[in-house]
């Protein structure tokens, strides 16, 4: 019998694919295809989520800020996990967070783990800066 191994290089280069897919969509012009990254299924903190769902939750910020870009700044993979520590820079021209857009760049960083089943990601556990978010958009 063979096992099927999937090396912590190969998760760390679906990740990337992964990012560098958010980073070359085309905002308004097509839809968002996360299929050979990610299971039909998803747990994302926590709650289950089709990946229909996932996708979706995905293209509402990305539609909201044509210039919406994913730089990774840290990313460590030990066995079926990916960990990332990366910076989302943006200018909103719509809603962006339940903040409305107020011309300017904004920047704020998310700490998320990729859990790995397989070749694909099964579940996703992440920490946004919304205050950085709200600083920036919000109330001051």
């Amino acid at each position: 019998m063979v096992k099927n191994f999937y090396s912590p290089s190969s998760h760390k280069t679906t990740f990337l694919a992964y990012i560098e897919a958010l980073n070359t969509h085309k905002p308004q012009t097509s839809t968002l295809d996360l299929s050979n990254y990610m299971h039909s299924e998803l747990t994302v903190n926590n709650e289950t989520y089709t990946l229909s769902e996932y996708e979706t939750s995905l293209l509402k910020l990305m539609n909201a800020a044509s210039d919406f870009h994913i730089s990774v700044q840290k990313l460590v993979v030990e066995g079926p996990t990916v960990a990332t520590r990366f910076l989302v820079t943006c200018t909103p021209e719509k809603q962006y967070m339940g903040y409305p857009p107020n011309g300017k760049r904004i920047e704020y960083a998310e700490h998320v783990f990729y859990r790995f089943n397989g070749t694909k990601c099964c579940e996703i556990s992440a920490l946004i800066d919304i205050r950085a978010v709200k600083r920036q958009l919000g109330d001051k």
